[in-house]
């Protein structure tokens, strides 16, 4: 047997043409007494190292290998870099052509090698032998004829020393680690409603609200942090080769930032944060996040997804139905789906995109628009105007209504506009149907809101005793300065202080003296004429004041009635058309309830004067 040597010569590393029965080592493999060392700081690559497994398998092979380190210095070269001198088998050893016919090929199927181990039989000069397989030289052998992975040693070892025929799995694929796509990770718990119930503040709880349905979000939250996508980890087939494992999906971040945040990049990481104080909204079909000023709800109202609503926004967008039951109280309310329950408004519109059925729309400030059909719904706003395409079985309230199609319909307002309205009750003071008429036998009926003068008129007498009063009070007074100023002593001495006045005369000492007796003799009476012309002028005053009052109130009265017209264009059904005054003391009619008003409306009253009933024709009125 040639004994194996160590050569750095030029021309003799493993890929060096040998003669039979010669090996060289590389300058990396080291064969000592205690066994055949690898250093790993010399080996240059895996590829180097296979190199020189072909040569040496070629006829030889490694006694008792240390087959994980060598599955290492094959497939894992990056981990033992740094390993220094390990010992990869105790010796090599020569591995003859005799020796290697006795070693049949495996087969291979799916991930598998499998071996047919059974007695064999090595022909000597004299007889056959039970030659005996050796699991070194199978590894060799093996590596010519293909299986170079995931020799299971121990199972070849109990193999040979059963000496059975037996099929036998010697060798296994590593199927490769699947990697991680990238992802996102929540930054911050205000991405969660709390969909607890709401606690109010006497420590009830309130089952029909949630806690926190819509969180809201500060400037420079950081809302999600990308994760990096992770590489997974190859796999091997017996043969060696590589099995890859998928690519795991990228996906750039900025494609679910939406509006109201932005992409950073901090620590390493890229992150999406708030770039200004909002309301969350999360899109469930584009997955993009943003920070809006106004809330945003595509889930729908209902016992399940929300609960009543009572939100701090300026604005709520939703683009689902909300139920029946459910209550959505806000500021600036759009819906653009069916809504079944009750809408309230603080301020701004509400805008119902489609339907408002069996509902209510209210809003104490604002505009009400409803594009679809109201039915069997209260549509009502304190100060504002309404505006529906199609009405039926509702109870319409506000500062002024605009319907297209108004059907068994009460409607109160100061002006009413109505292209069709069949058997509706509608009270108002400025008052154009289009087209009037009956509805299934119910009358359509105008109420005219006439003022109730009553109190002003009260008022307007009491004013008008005080007035005459007054002037009569003047009247007196200026009789008594008549009286005083008739008397001839009290005319000689206002004659001669008007021409001591403009100085047409003057005075000697004598008559000086006679002047200041004459004055103090009608003192009392010049200060009871100086007196009545003071209370004189401040009646003047009084009176023009309450003149004034009287005035305006007939100028209130006639722009009452200036603003009061009704205009039907085209009667084509029963329709009455009737004043009714709504008397000072009782409550108005907007604050009745919806049932009570539909029922006064339609009830007849005793002080009301009819100024139309008929089937056809048109009708216009305005007071004089």
């Amino acid at each position: 047997m040639a004994s194996p040597s160590n050569a750095n010569e030029e021309g003799k590393g493993p890929s060096a043409a040998l003669g039979p029965g010669e090996l060289i080592f590389p300058e990396f493999i080291e064969q000592r007494s205690d066994g055949v060392f690898v250093d790993t700081g010399k080996l240059p690559s895996a590829e180097v190292f296979q190199h020189a497994v072909d040569r040496i398998f070629s006829g030889f092979c490694f006694g008792d290998i240390n087959y994980p380190f060598f599955q290492q210095l094959l497939y894992d070269f990056d981990a033992t870099r740094s390993a220094g001198h390990l010992r990869l088998a105790s010796a090599v050893r020569e591995f003859p052509p005799a020796r290697r016919a006795l070693y049949k090929a495996a087969k291979i199927i799916g991930g598998e090698a499998f071996y047919m181990f059974e007695p064999v039989l090595q022909e000597s000069t004299v007889s056959a032998e039970n030659a005996g397989l050796d699991p070194d030289e199978f590894v060799a052998d093996m590596w010519g004829k293909g299986v170079r992975f995931g020799i299971d040693l121990p199972a070849v070892q109990a193999a040979i020393q059963n000496g059975r025929c037996d099929r036998v799995v010697v060798a296994r694929a590593k199927e490769p680690t699947a990697g991680k796509d990238a992802g996102v990770e929540e930054e911050t718990d205000a991405l969660h409603r709390d969909n607890a119930p709401r606690r109010l503040g006497d420590g009830r709880v309130d089952l029909g609200q949630f806690a926190n349905r819509f969180p809201q979000i500060k400037k420079g939250t950081l809302l999600l942090k990308k994760m990096p996508l992770q590489l997974g980890k190859a796999g091997r087939t017996v043969a060696g080769q590589l099995i890859l494992p998928p690519t795991p999906t990228d996906f750039d971040l900025a494609s679910l930032a939406g509006e109201g945040t932005e992409v950073e990049n901090q620590d390493g990481y890229d992150y999406i944060v708030a770039a200004k104080d909002g309301f969350l909204s999360l899109d469930k079909q584009s997955n993009r996040i943003s920070i809006t000023e106004k809330i945003i709800n595509r889930d729908g109202v209902s016992a399940r997804t929300t609960g009543n609503l009572v939100l701090t926004g300026d604005e709520y967008e939703e683009y689902g139905e909300v139920q029946e039951g459910r209550v959505v109280e806000g500021k600036g309310l759009t819906f653009h789906a069916n809504v079944f329950g009750k809408v309230v408004s603080s301020g701004g519109d509400i805008l119902i995109a489609k339907n408002l059925v069996g509902g209510a729309a209210v809003n104490r400030s604002g505009t009400i628009t409803v594009t679809g059909l109201a039915s069997n719904a209260l549509v009502q706003t304190a100060h504002g105007v309404i505006r529906l395409k199609q009405a039926e079985n509702s109870i319409l309230i506000g500062d002024r209504v605009e319907v297209e199609s108004a059907r068994n319909c009460t409607v109160l307002a100061d002006e009413v506009d109505i292209q069709v309205a069949e058997g509706c009750a509608i009270a108002g003071k400025r008052i154009h149907v289009e087209t009037g008429m009956e509805r299934n036998g119910e009358e359509m009926l105008v109420s005219m809101l006439l003022p109730d003068f009553s109190g002003i008129d009260e008022t307007q007498a009491k004013e008008c005793g005080y007035l005459a009063e007054c002037e009569e009070l003047m009247a007196g007074l200026r009789q008594g300065i008549d009286n005083l100023m008739n008397q001839p002593e009290v005319r000689n001495y206002f004659t001669i202080a008007g021409k001591l006045h403009r100085k047409e005369i003057t005075l000697t000492p004598e008559q000086q003296g006679q002047w200041q007796q004459m004055s103090s003799r009608l003192t009392p009476s010049l200060k009871r004429i100086a007196q009545g012309r003071e209370d004189i002028k401040s009646l003047e005053a009084e009176i023009l004041t309450v003149q004034e009052r009287i005035a305006a109130v007939e100028a209130e009265k006639g722009k009452a009635v200036a603003e009061m017209a009704c205009r039907i264009e085209s009667v084509q059904g029963e329709v009455v058309v009737r004043t009714l005054v709504q008397p000072t003391n009782a409550p108005p009619l907007v604050r009745l309830p919806p049932r009570e008003l539909k029922q006064r409306l339609r009830a007849p009253d005793p002080g009301s004067r009819r100024l139309f009933v008929g089937t056809t024709g048109a009708f216009s009125w305005q007071p004089e």
